[in-house]
């Protein structure tokens, strides 16, 4: 039977004593523990949630997520059940100084919110396009990239290219959920914007937003899903929900990612999440 790391969902050896990781010591359950397949919805326990991510292949320790863990090394996301009973969301920022998200009793919400932080990581990456490596060409006896393609094809791509490069791209679009901005609270949703008044202590249509948080709208981005500590009212119950532009649950295209070219260093690592 396969093993794999209760704290971080990484692949064991046989011979294994020591998880290749993110060092925790592999314990008794780590025999027993297998992939779960063709998982849906979203978790609800912290074991639940490591299956999940080995479902997925997520290199968890490579992605800066401990899921089990209370790490203590900067720059990491994790949750784990502390000595009291309470379960602990932290974010460890570049500085070592740690946010706690929740701490609490209720392990499906701690799960869910470290679960939202998952999937809002990805979904930065997908739209992430990086810049492809030079192709050499001489030495080594390797063929350059004329002598691969012939000459009809080399210039297609480069008319494609030169296109394209006139051809500016559209700007980003603001994730839908929670933002904070001048001491208000906002969401977005699909292409409209709306604020919590805290006045007639409802949601209302925001029309047009200051120019600075639908410019710099990832700076003030808090979360997809509503938290308690906002001492708001849940978007959710307001008369502008719209339940069907969410995305919730096993969304085969909100985990659409080749993780093993993750790069934790495109994380804003100075937020308190």
């Amino acid at each position: 039977m396969a093993r794999y790391c209760e704290y971080c969902g990484s692949s064991l050896g046989p011979d294994d004593r020591v998880c290749p990781g993110c060092g925790a010591p592999v314990t008794a359950e780590a025999a027993v523990s297998a992939p779960v397949s063709s998982y849906g919805g979203v978790p609800r326990t912290i074991d639940e949630l490591k299956a999940f991510c080995r479902e997925k292949n997520m290199p968890l320790a490579q992605m800066r997520f401990f899921i089990g863990q209370d790490y203590p090394d900067p720059r990491a996301f994790g949750i784990y059940r502390d000595y009291d009973g309470s379960y602990v969301v932290y974010k460890n920022k570049s500085d070592g100084s740690r946010s706690i998200r929740y701490q609490g009793p209720d392990e499906a919400y701690a799960v869910r919110e470290i679960y939202l932080k998952l999937r809002d990581e990805t979904e930065k990456r997908r739209g992430v396009v990086r810049d492809p490596q030079p192709v050499r060409s001489g030495g080594g006896g390797k063929k350059s990239l004329a002598g691969i393609f012939s000459p009809i094809i080399v210039v297609i791509i480069a008319a494609v290219l030169a296109v394209s490069m006139l051809i500016p791209s559209g700007p980003k679009k603001p994730y839908n959920g929670y933002y904070q901005y001048n001491d208000n609270y906002y969401y977005h949703q699909d292409d409209n914007w709306y604020y919590y008044s805290n006045t007639m202590l409802e949601w209302l249509s925001a029309g047009m937003v200051d120019p600075e948080l639908e410019d710099h709208f990832e700076d003030y981005y808090s979360s997809s899903y509503y938290h308690q500590d906002y001492g708001i009212e849940d978007f959710s119950e307001s008369a502008y929900y719209d339940a069907e532009s969410e995305s919730d649950g096993d969304d085969s295209d909100s985990w659409d990612y080749d993780y093993d070219s993750w790069d934790a260093g495109d994380t804003d690592w100075d937020s308190d999440w």
